[in-house]
């Protein structure tokens, strides 16, 4: 088996080895081989190689061997080894090959986890939220010592220039590096940075780009006032009952919420300036949906927003940990259905969450299934209406290919209807450099709609559940910002999973 641009489990992560120079067995330990199962694709031709749990692969010269002691076998009697699978354009990613190797144990922290490369650098842990130190850390994943130069840079400063030196005699296969970092003020600082990080090795030269946010040190702000609504402004069978508007504001961001409006948020500030387009506290008719309220909300199956409003809604402030330790705070939005007869029983709990000083917001769907009946690929809509701009004409989105080129859609003045499978969508108008960037990695794919009334980025994803379930969602994230970003430096946000 060739290790030609394979990926495998190897030492505690999956890795994905590159080229030829990469791919020599000699680099490699094969007692840290932790799985059994061997994944490759090289343009888009696939191979994999499984062999039985319970066999550990031999190295023999530049080859791996299974080795399957069949015991004494006795005259007439028979011996057969355990199969070894050897597939070829049969599996399309190492996901599917990890499950077929390693069945319901698959189900594992490495489940989600990104390959790692052969030469592997960390920014804080790969936490992308900073508050003051900045660990970067290298890592040779070869059987083979750092010999090089690491040099650290940062787009907008908030990281001194660094030069690393190692040598093979030193025999550090790798090493963590705390960044310097200038001594600016927090008003000075910007709230985000992109770091560059080039490896000037022996033999070859890598970079990284790893997007950062600055946290803040002050506290998230939480108030609440009473509901602006009017009775005369409510839909037919609208239930009303929590009676409050939740505001929250981390410094930089502002978002507010009235559960009795809608089940979502109705503002998104930045530094004061409106993102969203609303209708609060009216309901309008905006093609091809009446009633609209616009903001940010949730809708399960092909229910609109008229289905949610008569259903019960309440809100509360939140907070949520990731898997990273961060602390989310934000505000909770519940819709516990009853009148819909084929969705009775569930209860969906939208979260938009924040840090303290950071310019993105983290919205994520929770499922609670009481329904009585397994629901099989429902699909939940997070509807995002944006208008950065007064005049709509003057708005667009555009797409963001992985190599960081752009296709720009112009808002306001034709239908336009564009299914996003890269999950990265820029938003932003002729008349500022304010920008959303919206990703959603895990989501089935982001749709980008606009007419004359309006523009739109919705999330759509699939849930399957069995009564009595709960089940949270992958995030969706927006950043704002004036910057472009490329998605590689962004994986580090990507992979942010909530508890």
């Amino acid at each position: 088996h060739r290790f030609t641009n394979s990926t495998f489990a190897y030492g505690g992560e999956i890795l994905q080895v590159g080229g030829i120079e990469e791919s020599q067995l000699v680099y490699y330990d094969v007692g840290k081989f932790t799985e059994n199962w061997i994944f490759a694709d090289e343009n888009g031709r696939t191979r994999a190689v499984i062999w039985p749990k319970a066999l550990s692969p031999e190295q023999e010269e530049d080859y791996l061997k299974i080795n399957e002691n069949l015991g004494v076998i006795a005259e007439r009697d028979r011996a057969a080894t355990r199969p070894v699978y050897l597939l070829y354009n049969t599996m399309k990613d190492w996901q599917e090959v990890r499950r077929f190797a390693m069945g319901n144990e698959a189900v594992d922290a490495l489940r989600e986890k990104a390959p790692v490369k052969t030469f592997t650098v960390w920014v804080n842990d790969d936490n992308p939220f900073v508050l003051s130190k900045l660990p970067i850390q290298v890592e040779e994943q070869k059987e083979d010592y750092l010999s090089g130069t690491i040099i650290v840079e940062s787009d907008f400063g908030t990281v001194n220039r660094m030069e690393v030196p190692y040598h093979e005699d030193q025999k550090l296969s790798s090493d963590r590096i705390p960044a310097i970092l200038p001594g600016l003020e927090q008003s000075e600082k910007p709230l985000m940075d992109i770091l560059e990080i080039r490896a000037e090795l022996k033999k070859t030269r890598k970079s990284f780009r790893k997007a950062i946010f600055w946290k803040g040190t002050g506290e998230v702000s939480k108030t609440t006032e009473v509901s602006r609504l009017r009775k005369e402004d409510l839909r037919t069978g609208q239930t009303l009952g929590d009676g409050k508007i939740y505001h929250i504001h981390n410094g930089v961001l502002e978002f507010s919420g009235d559960p009795d409006y809608s089940n979502g948020i109705y503002s998104l500030k930045v530094h004061g300036k409106e993102m969203l387009d609303r209708s609060y506290p009216k309901y309008e008719a905006r093609f091809p949906w009446n009633p609209w309220a616009g903001g940010i909300t949730m809708l399960p199956g092909d229910y609109g927003l008229e289905a949610m409003l008569r259903e019960q809604r309440y809100g509360d402030f939140v907070t949520k940990v990731d898997e990273q330790g961060n602390q989310w705070e934000g505000i909770k939005v519940v819709t516990a259905i009853e009148k819909l007869e084929v969705l009775k029983g569930l209860e969906v709990h939208q979260y938009f969450l924040t840090l303290p000083g950071v310019p993105v917001l983290a919205t994520l769907t929770e499922i609670k299934q009481e329904t009585g009946t397994y629901i099989k690929g429902l699909r939940i809509e997070n509807p995002c209406y944006f208008r950065l701009a007064e005049d709509l004409s003057e708005n667009w989105f555009a797409k963001v290919l992985k190599n960081g080129n752009r296709e720009v859609f112009k808002a306001g003045k034709y239908m336009v209807i564009h299914k996003v499978e890269e999950k990265h969508v820029e938003v932003g108008s002729n008349t500022s450099k304010d920008k959303v960037l919206m990703l959603a990695p895990k989501a089935e794919f982001l749709l980008g709609f606009t007419n004359q009334d309006l523009l739109q980025i919705t999330a759509f994803n699939e849930v399957s559940a069995p009564n009595r379930t709960n089940k949270v969602l992958d995030p969706v994230f927006m950043i704002f910002t004036e910057n472009t970003m490329e998605q590689e430096a962004l994986k580090d946000l990507q992979h942010i999973r909530f508890k």
